[in-house]
């Protein structure tokens, strides 16, 4: 029993021994701050800290980190210590320091080996210090760093549960046209599951144009944005005009477009009354009733809203005579203080009295806001109805309170051509809009698709098809005249500036210098097909070319058209089928080239003929004479 209480107590002073040296409170803390996330290949910086220190003079720590992984940059010492990297960290300095603070920052760079997902240590450990008289014990740290997706694009994107036509991660803008919903759904998927996006969801749509964003954010934080254009169609009405104005007292001409009236009342007036009625049954009017009239200036707003909640304002100067009938001075004053083209930009002054602007095919009217510089003049609008094709002339009259008038014009010119736009939108323009010619703009592989010449062939409207280069140069365009087109379909739109027989065409052209055409489409064209080229790197304005085809079956050039015309480096010419062909100011007369052997051969052989005669004459002669020479 004895034995067994002995056994009992060692095992208890051990445990109370182990506990009391385990236990044991470090003397500081080491800390470490900075980023915990990087870049693939990025650079960062930590900071090597303390807490809890009492007037520390030195610290030294085992220095660790994956070095496949990881370089480090640089290093600098912080808090007035002397610093140290090697295997170990080892920090110094003359006075202590006690509390909170930073002894290093140490800068590393992710390697190519170390990707993304991956992650890594760097580690402090066997720490210890001192105060300058003894030792002291830190705690080991450990700085965990992982490399960060930047990956920000988007897997898919879709409306209403439809994906958006031509989706690719590296497009950042979808206009899905009009629509005549109030709202849409968007719905987004990244390619990481590590970014998160924001922007999708239900989405209200405002009348007329919507760009909604959709932001992807990476896993790193870096940021893109797909950009969602959607167009709601605006049925309310637009009608801000007065249908009719009146006085109880006074004569007044009303006219909708007039915006500015100028009355004379006399003194007996003490009190008028203002009637107005909108042309539009959905407008509202505001500021008419009964006023009351000071002697000589009154100033009075009728305010016209319309269902779009578009506003107009007129304005009625009522002048009361004084006792001896007079109207006070009369102002002459009949300029205009601002005139606006909504979106069109103008640079206004009151003496300029002309301005032009030119809109886009689809535009049928303009807004035009003016305010006349006198509040008691007149001011008319004129001609602001649906704008025609062409010039449109819209005056604005300003008269002044004394009945002199002062006219502003602004030319309006509506283009024939509907507006530049990808070729995917066209079909619907030609079908939905008034104009008459469109332009569109293609890649190289893109196909004008059957259905456009057929809208066109119906219409009898007229295509324009481009292709620019990256900085906007345009290298080849096609023209379709619908009046003209018979049968259709598809048609390749690419054109190659070189030939896919290149040898034979050097060897039947004889290299005569030219500009080789090669046509993705093969095969007829709609009747009345035109094509424009670039032709100024190899030939000069003025320059007559002569458009040959290649025909591979005969390996002949035949001649389709004569006297091609180099104009700003472009020419035009019409083309019924397409293949390979040439442009060039050689002649070539079919029927007469030479497909199997260049003239330069027979001149070789013709050499190489007469030196062979020569040797043949001198070897006779040296059998005749053998000991000649």
């Amino acid at each position: 029993m004895k034995k067994l209480f002995k056994t009992f107590l060692v095992i208890m002073v051990l445990v109370l021994n182990f506990n009391l040296i385990d236990t044991k409170a470090a003397d500081f803390t080491t800390t470490t701050s900075g980023v915990t996330g990087v870049i693939s290949e990025g650079t960062f910086t930590i900071t090597l800290g303390v807490s809890g220190a009492t007037n520390l003079s030195g610290y030294t720590a085992k220095f660790t980190y994956d070095s496949n992984l990881l370089s480090l940059e640089s290093s600098s010492a912080r808090s007035d210590f002397n610093l140290t990297v090697g295997s170990d960290i080892v920090l110094y300095k003359n006075t202590g320091q006690t509390g909170s603070f930073a002894l290093a920052v140490l800068t590393f760079k992710a390697k190519p080996a170390f990707t993304v997902g991956a992650s890594t240590n760097i580690t402090f450990t066997n720490v210890t210090g001192t105060d300058g008289t003894k030792d002291l014990t830190g705690t080991s740290k450990t700085h965990t760093v992982k490399i960060l997706s930047t990956n920000a694009n988007l897997a898919s994107l879709s409306v209403d549960n439809k994906s958006v036509p031509n989706f690719n991660a590296n497009t950042l803008s979808y206009d899905l046209g009009r629509t005549d919903a109030s709202s849409i759904n968007i719905a987004a998927v990244p390619a990481d599951g590590k970014a998160t996006v924001t922007g999708t969801g239900n989405k209200n749509l405002a009348y007329g144009r919507n760009t909604l964003p959709v932001v992807v954010t990476a896993e790193s934080g870096a940021k893109k944005t797909y950009n969602v254009i959607i167009s709601r169609n605006d049925y309310r009405s637009t009608n801000n005009y007065l249908g009719s104005l009146g006085l109880s007292v006074g004569e007044i001409t009303f006219n909708k477009t007039t915006q500015s009236y100028t009355v004379i009342v006399p003194h007996s007036a003490t009190r008028i009354t203002i009637a107005a009625t909108p042309e539009d049954s959905k407008a509202k009017v505001s500021g008419d009733g009964t006023k009351t009239l000071n002697v000589y200036t009154n100033t009075f707003y009728i305010v016209v809203t319309a269902e779009n909640q578009t506003k107009r304002t007129y304005t009625l100067n009522i002048v009361r005579r004084d006792l001896q009938g007079n109207a006070g001075n009369l102002s002459i004053n009949n300029k205009l203080k601002s005139l606006e083209i909504v979106g069109y930009p103008i640079t206004f002054s009151a003496d300029i009295k002309e301005y032009e602007i030119t809109v886009d095919n689809t535009v049928e009217t303009v807004e035009i806001n003016a305010e006349a510089d006198d509040r008691k003049s007149t001011l008319t609008i004129n001609n602001v109805e649906e704008l025609q094709f062409g010039v449109n002339q819209v005056t604005i009259v300003v008269t002044s309170e004394s009945g002199v008038a002062n006219t502003y014009v602004i030319k309006v010119i509506r283009s024939s051509l509907g507006p530049v736009m990808p070729i995917e939108k066209v079909l619907e323009a030609i079908t939905d809009t008034a104009a008459e010619e469109f332009v569109a703009v293609v890649g190289p592989e893109d196909v004008i698709d059957k259905e456009i010449f057929d809208a066109l062939k119906t219409t009898k409207k007229k295509l324009t098809v481009q292709r620019r280069d990256n900085v906007g140069a345009l290298l080849y365009s096609w023209y379709f005249d619908g009046s003209k087109i018979v049968t259709t379909q598809d048609v390749k739109s690419g054109i190659i500036f070189g030939a896919m027989d290149i040898i034979n065409i050097d060897r039947i052209t004889n290299f005569a210098r030219r500009v080789d055409l090669s046509f993705f489409h093969s095969g007829e064209l709609p009747k009345g097909t035109e094509v424009t080229v670039f032709v100024g790197n190899e030939f000069a304005d003025n320059e007559i070319l002569k458009f040959y085809y290649f025909n591979k079956a005969t390996q002949q050039m035949e001649l389709v058209v004569n006297n091609v015309i180099v104009a700003d480096g472009y020419v035009t010419f019409p083309l019924e089928h397409s293949s390979d062909y040439i442009l060039t100011k050689a002649e070539f007369t079919y029927g007469e080239q030479e497909t199997d052997i260049n003239p330069l051969l027979y001149v070789v052989a013709g050499e190489a003929l007469i030196i062979l005669l020569i040797l043949f004459l001198y070897l006779q002669e040296r059998r005749r004479n053998p000991y000649r020479g």
